[in-house]
């Protein structure tokens, strides 16, 4: 008898989600996508590369002078007193350290900027995502990389992409 009652309890309760998932409207969206698509995008890839092109060629910069006075103290290296080569070595040392921390200092405000800058495009794509979801009555909006198999009319990728355009 418990064995009935529960497994009329199970079928209920599987045909009220088969009733709920019906009734529901689902879209999908391809975010990879839209991120390769909208302006707002190349906008802050072109202001990341403004910004931090000019401190990347310094440091390249910096990398060939240490190259240099390398290759120079090994030419030179039987030449020199050992005053004048312990000289050297320190300068190198203070070139490198140098190097290394505009590299740290680089490396962190790259990252710190990227992340502000996509902060801001993804607080946009998910303004416009709610938009539309709200406009065409989607109850959920879940991104193409989670989704195994979806009929193309519930794929929102283009809208959103259209929109972001508008109000680039």
């Amino acid at each position: 008898m418990k064995k009935i009652v529960a497994l009329v309890f199970c079928v209920l309760f599987l045909m009220t989600l088969s009733v709920n998932a019906e009734s529901s409207s689902i879209a999908v969206i391809d975010l990879d996508k839209v991120l390769r698509s909208i302006p707002q995008v190349q906008l802050a890839d072109a202001a990341f590369k403004k910004e931090f092109v000019p401190r990347e060629a310094a440091i390249v910069a910096l990398q060939q002078q240490i190259a240099t006075e390398k290759n120079k103290q090994k030419l030179q290296q039987s030449s020199l007193t050992s005053e004048q080569l312990d000289d050297a070595k320190a300068e190198l040392t203070k070139d490198q350290d140098r190097l290394d921390n505009m590299q740290a200092q680089f490396a962190q405000d790259a990252q710190m900027a990227q992340s502000k800058a996509m902060e801001k495009v993804l607080a946009q794509i998910t303004k416009t995502v709610n938009m539309i979801a709200v406009q065409k009555n989607y109850d959920i909006v879940i991104p193409k990389s989670n989704t195994v198999y979806y009929k193309n009319q519930y794929d929102i990728t283009s809208l959103v992409i259209n929109e972001l355009k508008k109000t680039h």
